[in-house]
């Protein structure tokens, strides 16, 4: 049997016990797969979700933490449907100058203007991938692609069922048409913010992760975000915005780095003596109440402080094993 052009797999669960397990690689931590990962960003009008994808898309193509999540550095096109290209130029110029990205991180990230059509994503993926193809004739591998809004990719009624199933279903055959790729859609909320994106819930429930940004009412520039996310933790902490950023407020920034803390001790306390599967450790971090981010962001920043370092295990199970490096603070 296959699928798109790839033969189907069937695996015996003695397969499944025996091969080391592939690891789920991230384009943003927890959040957005390296390969067909599909990340929503909701919010009602005038929220500034575009900007936070814009902000975003930034940080893949400098590599740099996303509002304290870690990110894989990858080339981000960034497909904008509803603001003026002067106007978005100007964003990007404004980002540059609060962050400093550099020409070759900004070299990472493109982005076409498109306002005198639907893209008709329910109908067919052609147009899309026709931008793909073209990055690709100029040497622009897209790792990330931003659509922006859903509101001008689908022509249907999105309170159909059938329209964004057929809209959810080509953007699956454009990621298995280009395997390297992942997707971030920006979404609009109806008048009732309590469930999520306008439209049919089938687009929330085929999301890997969704990010639903609301303001709270009482601060002026402050948000409350919730993440849903079937990789990661789900997560509920505030923003402050303050054009053109978006940053943790700094109790929920303190409490981050608190867990993080938290499980980096936790580690190093584990593997004192030499080597343990990182399968089993993780196991263990659970119990210990320490939540998946705290654990990989933990693991993720010893890695670059040379502690510890990753080895293949043998034998049947585990993939890898965590050795430490250097106990030394």
């Amino acid at each position: 049997m296959e699928e798109d052009g790839k033969q189907v797999e069937i695996t015996s669960a003695k397969e499944m016990v025996h091969r080391p397990v592939p690891t789920t690689r991230f384009r943003v931590q927890g959040l957005l797969r390296t390969r067909g990962g599909r990340l929503g960003i909701t919010a009602p009008l005038k929220h500034e979700k575009s900007l936070l994808a814009h902000e975003m898309g930034l940080d893949i193509a400098s590599a740099k933490s996303w509002l304290g999540y870690g990110t894989h550095i990858g080339r981000v096109l960034y497909v904008n449907l509803e603001i003026a290209a002067p106007m978005f130029q100007q964003r990007t110029q404004d980002f540059d100058a609060q962050m400093h990205y550099g020409d070759i991180a900004l070299e990472r990230f493109r982005a076409v203007t498109i306002l005198d059509q639907n893209l008709r994503i329910d109908d067919s993926n052609e147009k899309v991938q026709a931008l793909l193809d073209k990055c690709k004739t100029e040497g622009f591998n897209v790792d990330v692609l931003i659509l922006d809004p859903r509101a001008r990719l689908i022509a249907g009624n999105e309170n159909e069922g059938t329209v964004i199933n057929e809209f959810c279903e080509n953007i699956d055959k454009l990621l298995r048409r280009n395997r390297r790729l992942s997707v971030i859609i920006i979404t609009h909320m109806g008048k009732n913010w309590s469930k999520g994106a306008i439209g049919h819930s089938r687009y929330s429930a085929w999301l890997d992760s969704e990010i639903k940004l609301t303001k709270t009412g009482e601060v002026l520039g402050r948000k409350d975000v919730e993440i849903i996310a079937r990789y990661g933790d789900g997560a509920n902490f505030t923003i402050d915005f303050s054009y053109p950023l978006h940053r943790l407020i700094s109790e929920d920034e303190i409490a981050r780095k608190v867990k993080v803390n938290e499980a980096r001790k936790f580690i190093l306390k584990q593997i004192a003596d030499g080597t343990i599967p990182e399968q089993d450790l993780r196991n263990d971090a659970r119990k210990h109440n320490i939540t998946e981010y705290a654990f990989q962001t933990a693991v993720r920043e010893l890695k670059v402080k040379n502690r510890v370092e990753t080895l293949p295990a043998g034998g049947k199970g585990n993939k890898r094993l965590l050795k430490l490096i250097n106990a030394e603070e």
